[in-house]
């Protein structure tokens, strides 16, 4: 069955819908049983995820960008393949040695698909905004968490189709699992720590009122606790462990990953400005998609309509642009250490700080540097 685009605007989160009232919906055509329903099932999955209750679908997930369409036949001939194909090999080639353990992170920052500001941010996203605030005050968190959140899907997508890639054509094989990191060694879980793990997962998350891990993204406190309670818990099960992540262990014969002839800097920086291009686009589509919803508010929109106003917003795509160029631009400026000097987040603190702004900016110009001065401390998180 040939792939088709799905209309999922009409899709609502936790409703019921018969087949027939999905395919309507999705103008989508019905299917018999069997494969040819089995194959547009496939197709579906790219673009929302459901749980059955008996015959009906219930609408757990809806993906603003449809995931990457997987050929079996030739594998996935995306936009970025042919760069990460040549970039991965290059890279295990260089290893020599087998397994290699890479983090998903590290080949993306290795590969030019994110800089060093990137993983930082990941784990610090207000103490970024915080930063971003004081450099440029015009902020648009939903933005910023867009662009965080289109960033991970490209680079989990890619790599892992890369990866699959690779091993269809018996160049390598993969796996992805968990690491032990202690002082002098970092080693793979082995079948007893990885048991333990995943039940220390399952019960934390149970904990903590969440169903699944991809729902911790929007929400960094919630994050924080669950990670630095999986990372205690596990510690306390194993000696010496100093914390847990999660890689891929790649194995591979080096004979078989010819060393390409084009310089790897030269497809990195390719790469890069692709995948700039496009978290950009994909913003742009977002921004669309929140104006046809936005389109149909009648008085004044619901709290959980925030989202949507913000994506409406007219700083939207320029604060944007500004997050997409600090964490994917591979010539953009270092600014680890400024994120890591952000102590204390205070939404109180931001205003001031805008408080102050507003009044130096509205004296006198000989004026200003003086009052910059006097104020300095305040002006600083």
């Amino acid at each position: 069955m040939k792939s088709i685009n799905l209309d999922i605007s009409q899709l609502i989160l936790n409703k019921k819908y018969k087949y027939s009232e999905l395919c309507f919906i999705l103008n989508d055509k019905e299917r018999s049983r069997g494969n040819s329903r089995n194959s547009q099932f496939k197709n579906w999955k790219r673009y929302f995820y459901w749980e059955l209750q008996g015959h009906s679908f219930i609408i757990t997930k809806v993906f603003t960008e449809p995931k990457e369409k997987i050929d079996k036949r030739g594998g996935n001939h995306n936009i970025y393949s042919s760069y990460i194909d040549k970039l991965l090999k290059q890279y295990l080639y260089m290893c020599g040695s087998t397994p290699t353990y890479a983090t998903s992170n590290k080949l993306a920052y290795i590969f030019g698909m994110v800089n060093k500001n990137y993983c930082i941010t990941e784990d610090n996203k207000q103490k970024f905004l915080s930063l971003c605030h004081y450099n440029v005050q015009d902020t648009n968190e939903t933005a910023m968490y867009d662009v965080l959140y289109i960033i991970k899907e490209t680079i989990k997508s890619s790599l892992k189709s890369s990866l699959e890639r690779l091993e269809k054509h018996k160049l390598i094989t993969y796996s992805s699992i968990y690491m032990m990191a202690f002082c002098n060694e970092h080693r793979p879980a082995n079948q007893d720590e990885n048991e333990m793990i995943q039940q220390v997962e399952i019960d934390i998350l149970k904990e903590i009122g969440v169903r699944k891990k991809s729902e911790l993204f929007y929400n960094d406190t919630l994050r924080h606790e669950y990670y630095t309670k999986v990372q205690g818990v596990v510690k306390e099960n194993v000696e010496k462990l100093n914390y847990i992540y999660q890689a891929y262990e790649i194995n591979f014969d080096k004979d078989k990953l010819a060393n390409i002839s084009k310089s790897s800097s030269i497809l990195m920086k390719q790469l890069n400005n692709i995948i700039i291009e496009t978290t950009y686009k994909k913003l742009e589509a977002r921004q669309e998609e929140a104006r046809k919803k936005a389109e149909n508010l009648i008085g004044k929109p619901p709290p959980r309509m925030g989202k949507v106003i913000n994506r409406i917003a007219n700083n939207y795509l320029s604060f944007g642009k500004y997050v997409i160029d600090l964490l994917i631009n591979i010539n953009s400026v270092d600014i680890k250490q400024q994120i890591l000097n952000i102590t204390s987040i205070n939404n109180k603190k931001i205003k001031k700080i805008e408080m102050y702004s507003e009044f130096i900016s509205n004296q006198n110009e000989e004026d200003q540097e003086m009052w910059q001065s006097i104020f300095e401390n305040e002006l600083t998180f």
